[in-house]
């Protein structure tokens, strides 16, 4: 594509004229990827107290270093990435994190000595040679390790027990588009038209990245000049149309309907209101080789980012709630903490918000300061959040082998007639209706952590035992009456409780084998999500990942560096959903910091890696 081809050309120049004029001034920041960090991996540590020392260090003001270069609101991935960068070039980086323990969506839940994931359940392109691995390695020291899920690595259901198909998704989109011509055989053309929009929107990421790095206003020129149009593909039906709407011209039957559109869940948006190539980019970042899933669970990933910022004089500390973000002269200059009822101000040359774009702008920076922005805009017209959740946690007597579990995700739906519009009856239906016990759930999405993770027996409290984990959609008015009342009553969880009698019943038809096997189960709603790790009204993945946003000009103008000064922003709200999409705008943020070409010196590293290995 033209404009792949002159994005790689123009960095490969822009870098080699950086490098040059800052090796003649001695201006430049440190390469953080100056050379393979990678260490030999050191033995798991399984110890919850060993751990807790890492990931649960509690805020006091003593603890804060001084002369800080930057202060990250939040500790999930976005925010942990950006600081390890930092810390990489030589800036000293405080994390504050307002839960008890850092990791964001990468923690896990801890329940009679089992651990939930929270919201790490996949992930794709982990393959010894890809980009994303070199990444993630770098970012870790290489101390996170992946294992590879089945080659069928979700399994979708539809239909009720009494008549229920059951379709697999296999790695590699070639093996998959094989697949569902066995499956759907008179449907040949339809499948591959769509794998024919899926390769359209191959260049996606690069086109999205490199109008997030261009100025403002030559992407502006772009766009409204129609060279935009010119120089990519982007006018084509993948990227100016939705899922649901490209999908339905495919085909008319129902199942196959449902199959190429089962991952919606995994954008937090219905297909409907989501362009196809989004989610083509979700498809091709999961089939490329396969599903993995980091040794030792989500949590592994801060375990070991935290050490590396704490070598370079940082910190991260939780039970720390920034309550505000001051200004002195139009400039960040401090924040404001909240620990065990007193506040603390903690002065810093620079702000990273990984809190999200609706809470940093509408909530954190004073009102009078954020309406000089132009993000106080954005964030009102993205405020919307994404689909948010009700999750059921169960530990079941058994090991997964006993009970017929496998390193798979499960995908269940009732009918598979028209998902969208059954989840949008299903979201807009009275709630006392919904708790009935003849109600049915439409979708939801089922995932057994403990099947995936090799290390999991090796805790003593862990063996014979197996984790289930489901999740379905909900609706953020169902709930939010809720939200300030410390003591929510039997009402509250009569509903919890239906909920999730609900869902191990469709948990128990597709699964026999776990019937009376079920040890305790925890039921949440999205006040968890609200609460736990501030997601605006719950969203899953923060902003709704809606088409709105994704029209060029839209998506450009929401970057990580804002026009207020010394504010910057991280995380899924920047770039995308889901933790490879946080972990990367962490990285495109501390390029904004750092004023360097940060994911260039990854890709140098990547290439030189990737020729060693080759020869």
């Amino acid at each position: 594509m033209i404009l792949v081809n002159f994005i790689i050309f123009f960095l490969n120049m822009l870098y080699t004229l950086f490098n040059t004029f800052s090796r003649v001034f001695r201006l430049s920041p440190p390469n953080p990827f100056n050379k393979d960090s990678r260490k030999p991996r050191k033995p798991y540590e399984h110890d919850p107290e060993a751990r807790s020392y890492v990931l649960q260090q509690n805020f006091s003001i003593d603890k804060v270093p001084s002369a800080l270069d930057a202060v990250v609101i939040g500790s999930g991935i976005g925010g942990l990435t950006t600081a390890v960068i930092l810390a990489k070039s030589g800036k000293k980086v405080l994390v504050l994190e307002q839960g008890k323990v850092a990791g964001g969506c990468c923690s896990t839940i801890p329940e009679q000595g089992l651990n939930f994931d929270i919201g790490v359940h996949y992930v794709g392109e982990m393959g010894d040679n890809s980009f994303c691995r070199t990444f993630f390695d770098q970012i870790t020291d290489g101390q996170v390790e992946w294992t590879k899920l089945e080659d069928q690595f979700d399994i979708v259901y539809i239909g009720d027990k009494h008549k229920q198909r059951i379709y697999p998704v296999t790695a590699g989109l070639e093996n998959w588009k094989v697949l569902l011509k066995e499956q759907f055989p008179a449907e040949t053309i339809g499948i591959d038209q769509y794998f024919a929009h899926i390769h359209t929107c191959e260049n996606a990421k690069f086109i999205f990245g490199a109008l997030k790095m261009m100025p403002l206003w030559f992407v502006h020129l772009l766009v409204k000049t129609g060279i935009l149009r010119v120089v990519t593909n982007m006018w084509k039906d993948a990227y100016t149309r939705s899922a649901l709407e490209l999908v339905q011209d495919l085909t008319h039957n129902h199942d196959l309907q449902t199959m190429l559109l089962y991952y919606w869940g995994d954008v937090g948006t219905l297909p409907s209101r989501t362009y196809f190539s989004t989610m083509a980019l979700i498809s091709k970042h999961l089939n490329l080789d396969g599903s993995y899933y980091p040794i030792g669970g989500p949590s592994e990933l801060p375990f070991n980012m935290i050490p590396i910022i704490e070598k370079a004089g940082g910190r991260v500390l939780v039970s720390a709630d920034v309550d505000e973000i001051f200004f002195t002269k139009g400039k960040v200059s401090s924040v404001c903490v909240k620990h065990n009822g007193e506040k603390f101000t903690v002065p810093c040359k620079m702000v990273i918000s990984d809190a999200g774009l609706y809470n940093t702008i509408m909530k954190l920076v004073p009102t009078l300061v954020a309406k000089n922005s132009y993000y106080y805009e954005i964030a009102n017209e993205l405020s919307e959040p994404c689909m948010t959740v009700i999750s059921c946690y169960a530990g079941l007597d058994g090991t997964p082998e006993q009970l017929g579990i496998k390193p798979q995700n499960y995908w269940f739906f009732l009918k598979g007639d028209d998902i969208d519009k059954e989840v949008k009856e299903y979201l807009n239906a009275d709630l006392e209706d919904l708790i009935k016990p003849e109600a049915d759930i439409p979708s939801g999405f089922i995932s057994f952590n403990s099947a995936k993770d090799p290390e999991w027996n090796m805790l003593k409290e862990r063996r014979g035992k197996t984790t289930m984990e489901i999740l379905i959609v909900a609706n953020w008015d169902w709930f939010k009456d809720w939200k300030n009342v410390e003591h929510k009553g039997t009402e509250y969880k009569h509903i919890k409780e239906a909920f999730g009698n609900k869902m191990i019943a469709r948990a128990v038809e597709m699964f026999p084998k776990i019937k009376d096997r079920i040890i305790f189960r925890r039921v949440g709603t999205p006040l968890a999500y609200d609460h736990a790790i501030r997601k605006h009204h719950g969203g899953m993945y923060g902003l709704d990942h809606a088409m709105a946003r994704y029209a060029p000009w839209m998506e450009a103008r929401l970057r990580a560096k804002t026009d207020l000064p010394g504010l910057y922003l991280t995380g899924q709200d920047v770039l995308d959903s889901g933790v490879v999409s946080a972990a990367f705008s962490g990285a495109l943020t501390a390029q904004a910091c750092l004023g360097r070409p940060v994911l260039w010196d990854l890709y140098q590293l990547h290439t030189k890696l990737f020729k060693q290995r080759r020869k």
